[in-house]
């Protein structure tokens, strides 16, 4: 195997191991860990979910919104399938299905909102690593009281 196919074999799983690690990170509550897979300035596109237009994020911002939402739930889960990746030079897309489980306790309606859905991934290589610098989530179908994400932002958890 010549040397340029063994570099794109070694992009490819380096790239679908940042996928895992973001859904690993969200879910285990590493928010450096999570902020240190993205581009200093990220392109978010959440608007079939939210209706909001997408976005242009610095990391750490991004990441803190996350936080002080997702960090307020008592779990969450985040099952993302193999990425079908697409390397050009030092930029690359990746997309795939995922299903996601947030969990909030003692709430009205529930304490459960599972959403399915797809995520494309752009990535940039930037130095030797591949940092995430798009993400468009398409959500497919949802299930349960979505409520509970505004619930866990208006939360406060004890210090």
């Amino acid at each position: 195997m010549d040397e340029s196919k063994l570099q794109e074999l070694a992009a490819r799983v380096e790239i679908s191991e940042n996928i895992g690690r973001f859904a690993q990170s969200a879910d285990s509550r590493d928010w450096e860990g999570l902020a240190s897979l993205f581009t200093e300035v990220v392109y978010l596109d959440y608007s079939s979910l939210t209706g909001q237009e997408p976005d242009r994020k610095g990391a750490r911002d991004l990441v803190e919104e996350w936080a002080a939402v997702l960090g307020n739930l008592d779990a969450t889960q985040h099952f993302i399938g193999p990425p079908t990746v697409t390397i050009d030079g030092d930029e690359a897309t990746a997309v795939a299905y995922f299903q996601a489980q947030h969990r909030l306790h003692n709430v009205t309606g529930g304490e459960k909102w599972t959403l399915g859905g797809r995520y494309d991934f752009a990535f940039e290589l930037r130095g030797e690593d591949w940092k995430i610098s798009g993400l468009t989530m398409t959500a497919m179908w949802g299930e349960g009281n979505q409520n509970i994400m505004a619930l866990a932002a208006s939360r406060r958890r004890p210090s």
